[in-house]
């Protein structure tokens, strides 16, 4: 690895702009991981440098999440059918000593990409053979985020060209790790521009792609209303919302709030979430009526 800070071109909303953005990360010098006052480098690719708030992906050993591998998304590299496409937060951390969960991702072993060209050739490699070098983390994205999205379309009628989790994408609105989706928001807020082009407009412009006729030009954020409201008000007044709906399945267990942004007029986001949903999407009858709804 090169012991000077690279300087690269990202371009916006597009995959290779995630891949720039890993190889920025990639070639950062060794000491940076680990440095809680990155003075010289203060930015990651035009991110806040996560050492600075500090952003710590596991909690009982305070390790500082830029230690290891971000992961801006998951699941589907642009070559494959597209059926869904969902927002969340940020990768989870740990929240105990399990060190060996997280091993991989440690930059001592994941900046060579584990021999891969490129972040979207790694993630594609590890999509399709189901590879554990990330344990949990094809079993979540598929299991909590893919499958439950397929089974739900699936029981109400509505066909699909792929079931498997190269037919998603999951986008996060920051790419570093936290043991609680909450430690992330005072990062959002500052990296609001950033996450406006390339997490919000790349999760709209992928979702062209999609191919059943329920989640076109459909983006899902597995997020509340009030959290998505709050984050947006920081993006600008530029931004306006049009479109709201807002409702709550009969058992209270599912909600969903769907807008449009004046900025992207032609894609609607939905919010779907619970009471009792944490990380995953209402039970199974609540999807139905919200996917049915759409």
């Amino acid at each position: 690895m090169g012991g000077t800070l690279q300087v690269i071109k990202l371009n916006k909303m597009s995959y290779t702009y995630w891949n720039n953005f890993i190889d920025f990360w990639r070639y950062l010098p060794p000491a940076e991981y680990t440095n809680p006052y990155p003075t010289p480098y203060p930015l990651i690719a035009g991110w806040t440098n996560p050492n600075q708030s500090p952003i710590f992906g596991t909690l009982s050993m305070r390790d500082l999440s830029l230690q290891y591998l971000p992961e801006p998304w998951w699941g589907n590299n642009g070559t494959h059918d597209l059926e869904s496409v969902v927002i969340n937060y940020n990768p989870a951390g740990l929240s105990g000593n399990y060190w060996g969960v997280l091993a991989n991702q440690h930059y001592n072993h994941s900046r060579t990409l584990f021999g891969f060209m490129d972040y979207s050739s790694f993630v594609n490699n590890e999509v399709l053979t189901a590879s554990n070098r990330f344990p949990g983390k094809y079993t979540f994205h598929y299991s909590n985020r893919a499958r439950r999205i397929f089974d739900s379309l699936s029981r109400i009628g509505v066909p699909l060209l792929g079931s498997r989790l190269e037919n998603h994408l999951s986008i996060e609105l920051a790419p570093w790790y936290t043991p609680q989706s909450n430690l992330i928001f005072p990062y959002l807020r500052i990296n609001i521009p950033n996450i406006y082009a390339n997490c919000i407009l790349f999760a709209a412009n992928q979702s062209i792609r999609i191919v059943n006729p329920v989640l076109n030009n459909k983006v899902i954020i597995r997020a509340s209303r009030d959290s998505v409201l709050n984050l947006l008000r920081y993006i600008g007044p530029s931004v306006i919302l049009s479109g709201i709906y807002d409702k709550t399945t009969p058992s209270g267990n599912g909600r969903w709030f769907k807008f449009t942004l004046n900025t992207i007029p032609n894609i609607e986001f939905v919010c779907i979430w619970g009471p009792k949903t944490r990380n995953d999407f209402p039970p199974s009858a609540d999807l139905d009526i919200i996917m049915n709804a759409l």
